[in-house]
């Protein structure tokens, strides 16, 4: 009788209660109830108004129809469906908007996990690419995926989500603020695996936002010369400039590392327009090695007193902005840039003294003092000038008295 019944067509009637999966019924449906020539749209249709009458069983997602789990999941009417079911669905309706978009990009449409998104991002992906559907609706879906790649440090493939996200008018600018947060906030993560590093640069991210996040990585644990190497490389040059005034000038020239000075100044001097307080700043150093070796130079050499006097207005407006820089800079240079500028000026001094001034003077002497008293040297070395003013003084006198 259940024979008759379902040839008949009355498949409900001829498996009463027993238990079948809905795709078995779908086929059914298909063989005994429709027409050999119905469309596949038709088909579909009728079984999506027979499952809102509770005519057919639920199209319950595969991992729960067919897969093994540990512990069984329950699943009750008003749960997502399987992601099939809503494919035939979107096919019967590709002529209209498909309004079961986000319910059928949901995790549980494939997934017994709620926070897998791996498998429904790349079936969203798919249909998209082929022109199934087109929508900017679904960043919820793309968010969630990049939050899950990120759980598992994989930061170049959260970004490359993130590349593949539509355009948004009304966030324009949303890529590139989620990149940027990715490279700062996950550095560690991304910057120490070579393969990640090399990825991120193969997907063309700019080269400034991957410096940015190093600088501020560097910075945050303490690394001042790697700060500086990527805020130069980012072209925060008003950042690079302060680290370099504050953190990282003093100790290098303290250690004689003078060419790495002369590098990086060099680098900075070609954005002085765009860094405050140039002048007073690392432009100090630039002008100090010049200064230096112009005297060096001609130290030797036999002058009148107008090479002694150009001298001495060179290094006194030398010291003024030394006097200026320590002013302005004030509590953000230690002790060791203080130390710095001393010594800078201690060797100037020296020079301006072994300076030969024969024909010079006495007031040109005098002003030779005068400007090695206002120097920022430590009070011993003022001592110490001034004494050898009084000297010279008295020497002059003695001239005049004989």
């Amino acid at each position: 009788l259940r024979i008759y019944e379902l040839l008949a067509g009355n498949i409900q009637g001829a498996l009463l209660d027993s238990p079948i999966d809905w795709k078995r019924y779908l086929g059914l449906i298909m063989w005994y109830q429709l027409s050999p020539d119905t469309s596949l749209d038709i088909i579909i249709q009728c079984y999506h108004q027979l499952l809102g009458e509770g005519k057919v069983p639920n199209p319950v997602p595969v991992y729960i129809d067919e897969g093994p789990l540990e512990e069984a999941l329950q699943w009750s009417p008003g749960d997502r469906f399987d992601i099939s079911f809503y494919l035939m669905l979107l096919h019967a309706n590709r002529d209209e908007k498909f309004e079961l978009l986000k319910t059928m990009f949901s995790a549980f449409s494939s997934s017994y996990d709620p926070l897998d998104y791996h498998m429904i991002w790349h079936q969203r992906s798919i249909l998209e690419a082929i022109g199934a559907f087109s929508t900017k609706d679904l960043h919820v879906l793309d968010l969630s995926f990049v939050h899950q790649l990120l759980c598992l440090g994989k930061c170049h493939w959260a970004i490359y989500v993130i590349l593949h996200m539509p355009h948004l008018d009304d966030a324009p600018y949303i890529h590139e603020k989620l990149i940027r947060e990715i490279l700062s906030q996950y550095c560690e993560i991304w910057s120490k695996d070579g393969a990640q590093r090399q990825y991120i640069a193969e997907l063309g991210i700019p080269a400034e936002w991957i410096h940015e996040a190093l600088a501020l990585y560097h910075e945050y644990y303490g690394d001042r010369q790697g700060a500086l190497g990527n805020y130069i490389q980012c072209g925060n040059w008003n950042k690079a400039h302060t680290i370099f005034m504050t953190s990282v000038a003093h100790s290098l020239f303290l250690s004689s590392k003078h060419q790495e000075i002369f590098d990086i100044t060099s680098a900075l001097e070609n954005h002085r327009s765009e860094i405050a307080d140039w002048d007073v700043g690392a432009g100090i150093y630039i002008d100090y090695f010049v200064i230096k070796n112009s005297m060096q130079e001609e130290s030797t050499m036999d002058d009148d007193s107008d090479t002694l006097e150009g001298k001495n207005e060179l290094c006194k407006s030398f010291f003024d902005r030394l006097n200026e820089s320590l002013s302005i800079w004030g509590s953000k240079l230690p002790i060791e840039a203080r130390a710095c500028f001393s010594k800078m000026a201690e060797e100037l001094c020296e020079l301006l003294m072994s300076f030969p001034g024969d024909g010079s003077t006495p007031d040109l002497f005098m002003g030779c003092f005068q400007t090695m008293l206002d120097a920022p040297v430590p009070d011993d070395h003022r001592a110490s000038y001034l004494q050898e003013a009084v000297s010279v003084f008295t020497n002059i006198l003695c001239e005049y008295s004989s």
